[in-house]
């Protein structure tokens, strides 16, 4: 059975929490898509919400 695919993005104030959920996840059987960001440097939700949306 093909693994569902799920695409996550946040900004700065999401990060720590979009990193701590991507294992959790995995473990579940997703893959993931990381649209960013990569730090917790402030930055614009809109850089990483558009490619994921």
């Amino acid at each position: 059975m093909k693994k569902q695919l799920i695409g996550m993005a946040s900004d700065h104030a999401g990060y720590e929490l979009k990193e701590q959920l991507k294992p959790f996840l995995t473990e579940l059987g997703y893959d993931i898509k990381d649209f960013g960001t990569d730090s917790i440097e402030s930055m614009d939700y809109a850089d990483t919400a558009h490619p994921l949306a």
